[in-house]
């Protein structure tokens, strides 16, 4: 599952839609292919960063999404903050990989 999007991650799907050749499709399935799109996105984001956090940090946000306990956005974003000083870099990084990997084949 994928997270609210934002405006500059909105922009990103979207130019990924276009550069992937997708034109003239309905709303309805655009907003499809962006939520597929925004979902795998958010996985290969926890994956870059998941890379990065301690074996015990790891174990804690795993028991925390398990235990079902709702943690805000910026919960979540402080909690990595204090553990990924590179966050901001690392989650740019996996958008490129994303993006590279998404458009694959296309040339």
């Amino acid at each position: 599952m994928g997270f609210p999007l934002n405006d500059e991650t909105q922009i990103f799907l979207e130019r990924l839609v276009e550069e992937k050749g997708f034109v003239n499709l309905s709303e309805k399935l655009k907003a499809d292919i962006l939520d597929g799109l925004n979902a795998r996105l958010v996985s290969f984001i926890v994956a870059a960063i998941a890379e990065r956090l301690s074996e015990e940090d790891a174990e804690r946000m795993n028991e925390i999404m398990e235990e079902g306990k709702e943690m805000s956005m910026d919960t979540v974003i402080d909690f990595l903050n204090d553990r990924v000083p590179d966050l901001g870099e690392v989650t740019a990084g996996a958008m490129m990989d994303f993006r590279e990997t998404y458009l694959k084949g296309l040339k």
